[in-house]
């Protein structure tokens, strides 16, 4: 079903999105926005109405521009991934809120994210090597002090890590090959505190970096990118183990055709979404961006890149899927249109 909101002036937008959710008890609310600005806006805003049972989510975009060289901050990655994670158990009166550049993003499939989560308790058994070959699969830095998300240092029998959606990082202290205590500790004093029971870990990244994800990369990147693989400074980075700046970019190449998942996947069916009434124009704008993103960088031998169907959903695909779900359009206009009333 499709419903129109109009006259919504000053911060009326948020007090009838807190509303809905607390109406729509069968799914969560999902409010799609221009961009991040918009979005940390109205998250005050909902912030100020909501009772304190309702959650709300995000899932920010990379902050890059499309095609960029430039990879996106780790704790954004780490933002993003913590909320990919978490939408599996999204329940009703929960608000999710999402700009319309990672509204048509391709996304990791969900069993990669479900997949590669560590759980560490007390007096858990944990052999140091092979603990480092898994927190290297799941992107994880190694450096010789832990200072953001997405980073590990192992001396001796301390292990020092940053999950992805963790705000402090954690001090493993092993007695033998057991866990004997987990301490957060602050990054920049390196001086740890309280206690706790047990960790979990996300994977750092949003695609596999172990063996087999690298050679799953060999072999898509000369299916899916011409040119010889031995110029491109990707393909040689990726195969020495090395992720590049920019590698988000590359994430389809990670993964077979069938395997990426779009937002809509991660959702349950039962979801409420509230758009501004423009997306149409919004997302068709986005999309001449990303085209002309694409033609702009296609021709550099070095760094190949995907043509945009491969990271991006169409607009066609977007209205699409909104189609099958209950959608709520909103404006400030009176009427924003003639043959809609106002609601």
């Amino acid at each position: 079903s499709q419903t129109y909101w109009n006259r919504l002036y000053g911060s009326s937008l948020a007090l009838s999105i807190v509303e809905a959710c607390q109406r729509h008890h069968n799914g969560p609310v999902i409010v799609i926005v221009e961009d991040i600005t918009h979005a940390d806006t109205l998250t005050k805003e909902i912030e100020f109405y909501k009772d304190k049972k309702q959650r709300i989510y995000h899932l920010p975009d990379w902050e890059t521009l499309p095609y960029d060289i430039f990879s996106p901050h780790q704790d954004i990655i780490a933002e993003r991934l913590t909320t990919l994670h978490a939408l599996q158990k999204i329940r009703g009166g929960d608000i999710l809120i999402i700009p319309l550049n990672t509204l048509a993003q391709r996304l990791a499939p969900r069993s990669y994210i479900q997949g590669n989560v560590l759980s560490l308790k007390l007096n858990q058994q944990l052999n140091i090597d092979d603990f480092r070959r898994n927190l290297e699969a799941s992107g994880y830095i190694n450096v010789s002090e832990v200072m953001e998300h997405g980073e590990f240092a192992i001396r001796g029998s301390i292990i020092d890590l940053f999950p992805a959606g963790s705000s402090m990082p954690y001090r493993l202290d092993l007695f033998d090959d057991e866990i004997e205590t987990i301490r957060c500790f602050d990054p920049q004093s390196q001086r740890s505190d309280n206690k706790v029971d047990s960790v979990e870990l996300l994977p750092a990244r949003e695609f596999p970096t172990d063996e087999n994800g690298i050679a799953k990369f060999r072999s898509r990147y000369r299916e899916l990118l011409a040119g010889d693989p031995l110029n491109s400074i990707i393909y040689k980075s990726v195969s020495d183990g090395i992720m590049p700046s920019g590698i988000e970019y590359y994430l389809p190449v990670f993964y077979n055709d069938d395997e990426l998942d779009t937002i809509f996947d991660y959702l349950p069916k039962s979801s409420l979404y509230i758009a501004p009434h423009e997306l149409q124009q919004q997302l068709e704008h986005f999309e001449v961006d990303v085209n002309e993103r694409y033609e702009q960088r296609r021709h550099d031998i070095e760094r190949p890149i995907l043509s945009p169907e491969y990271l991006y959903q169409t607009t066609h695909e977007i209205t699409k899927a909104l189609e099958q779900n209950s959608i709520i359009y909103t404006s400030n206009k009176k009427n924003v249109d003639e043959q809609y009333n106002a609601n």
